[in-house]
């Protein structure tokens, strides 16, 4: 007789049910069946253990068996993966290059022997332009550069935001945010706005005056763009300095226009960055003229000649041609007004001055105011000033010697007004009489043109001393540069003719 088994779900009956069949061919063999009522999770049990008794139908003496079964649960790709932030914050230098790591991200995935896949979802900001990215299987996210966005620039971008994504095999996925702030890499030069600029200080500026103030910008922030100046170079720049802090430069030392004109200086401005950089500019510095400086005569003595007889007429070099005027000149060391120069003639009424800009000097020319007598004066003693455009008077006071040129203005006159001569009766013709000469006020070198000639002669008769004309060069000669006078004829005779008168002229070569 077959009996009848009974099973029992000890454990679990709240997730499993049983069900039971005989086994038809055999009666004596009973089947149970087990079966899933509620849910099961690999993630919190992977592994079920399910008691089960058997319990035969003997009323007297009942016979009982008590078996586990192993339920192993097989897992499925049902969870997501989760990040473990849901916002990252990192930082990258500036000018980072390719393969620079930033950060990693990560992500875990409930479920078992999962491979996540990391990528970008979205460049948020700027959209599509952010120079990174993410290593698929390790969520490392470094810089990349493939030329189609440029390379952290901090100056030019401060910061990104990345939507990364993490995608498991079932396709599950989760997303967080990632921030990147670019930080400042001292990789910009101080820069002046100008290349060069141009200042001017009076050269009698005391020291502490200020001449200009010059400025840089630094693209960099923080102490990467913090700048002081400095004077670079430059020729005696110890006459200059600028303070650190604001770029301002001012006179450290007496100037003086006359020594140097002009200074070049090389400024520099340097950034706090570590390694530090430098920019500069050029600057020149003018020296603007003071009125410090006196004419000065370039000599003690000026010597001319002026002829005669002439007004309005320029005193020349001596023994020169008469257009080689005598210029008058001074010097002044200081510039432009300062050094336009006045000539004056302290005191005189025969000669003035006047001043002319020739060849880039002023030079005075000096002139006759009237006519000139060397016969009554022959030099003249002026004495000078020189005036500059500031109103300074020149410390010397020089002389200009003026000699007086003759001309040939003087009427000669015989030396004598009258000659006696004694005349021998029936002499010889050439005979000798006397030698006559004659003067006249211009100078010895005029005296030489002294010419002489008989105008006239007079034959005085005997006893009646009736005057006569007669032919002078039929009785008498006269040389016309030596004054000698001499007979012309052999017919002398006292009882006709008690006297001769003879009248002579002398001129000169103008007169």
């Amino acid at each position: 007789m077959a009996h009848y088994v009974e099973f029992t779900l000890l454990t679990e009956s709240e997730r499993f049910y049983i069900t039971q069949d005989i086994d038809p061919a055999n009666s004596s063999i009973s089947f149970a069946n087990l079966f899933l009522t509620g849910d099961v999770d690999f993630e919190s049990q992977p592994l079920i253990a399910v008691t089960i008794r058997a319990l035969d139908d003997n009323t007297t003496s009942a016979q009982s068996a008590i078996a586990t079964v192993f339920i192993y649960l097989n897992n499925l790709d049902d969870e997501p993966p989760v990040f473990d932030q849901e916002l990252y914050e990192a930082t990258v230098n500036e000018g980072s290059l390719a393969a620079t790591i930033v950060t990693a991200v990560h992500a875990d995935d409930p479920d078992v022997g999962v491979i996540l896949n990391y990528g970008l979802f979205q460049r948020i900001f700027p959209i599509n332009a952010a120079p990174f990215e993410i290593n698929s299987q390790s969520g490392v996210i470094q810089v990349f550069d493939d030329g189609s966005v440029p390379i952290p620039d901090f100056e030019a971008i401060k910061y990104y935001t990345l939507g990364i994504i993490a995608t498991d095999s079932g396709g599950n996925t989760d997303t967080t945010i990632v921030n990147i702030t670019v930080l400042d890499v001292n990789d910009n030069t101080p820069e002046f706005e100008n290349t060069s600029y141009v200042g001017s200080v009076s050269e009698g500026a005391l020291v502490g005056t200020s001449i200009l103030t010059l400025q840089a910008t630094d693209l960099d922030e923080t102490s990467n763009a913090d700048i002081f100046y400095i004077i670079v170079s430059g020729i005696d720049n110890e006459h200059f300095k600028i303070i650190a802090a604001t770029g301002e430069v001012f006179v450290e030392m007496e100037l003086d226009r006359e020594t140097r004109p002009e200074y070049n200086l090389v400024i520099g401005a340097v950034d706090h960055g570590y390694p530090p950089n430098t920019g500069v500019t050029y600057l020149t510095i003018t020296i603007e003229d003071v009125n410090d400086n006196k004419p000065n005569f370039t000599r003690s003595t000026f010597n001319g000649q002026v002829f005669e007889n002439e007004a309005n007429y320029s005193v020349f070099i001596p023994f020169s041609s008469t257009s080689n005027l005598l210029y008058i000149t001074a010097t002044d060391d200081d510039i432009d007004v300062n050094a336009q120069i006045e000539y004056e003639i302290i005191s005189s009424s025969e000669f003035r001055i006047r001043t002319e800009l020739i060849n880039g000097a002023y030079v005075g020319i000096i002139e006759t105011l009237v006519e000139l007598d060397r016969e009554v004066q022959d030099r003249y003693v002026l004495t000078l000033r020189a005036i500059d455009g500031g109103g300074l008077t020149s410390a010397t006071l020089p002389q200009v010697v003026i000699d007086v040129l003759d001309r040939d203005d003087s009427i000669p006159e015989f030396d004598e007004i009258e000659y006696f001569v004694d005349l021998t009766e029936n002499g010889f013709s050439e005979e000798y009489l006397i030698t006559v000469s004659a003067t006249e006020l211009d100078s010895a070198a005029n005296n030489t043109n002294i010419k002489f000639r008989i105008s006239s002669v007079i034959k005085i008769q005997v006893n009646t001393f009736t005057s006569i004309d007669a032919t002078p060069e039929n009785l008498f000669r006269i040389n016309d540069t030596t004054g000698e006078v001499f007979t012309n004829s052999d017919q002398f005779d006292r009882e006709q003719f008690v006297e001769y008168v003879v009248t002579l002229e002398t001129t000169s070569r103008d007169n």
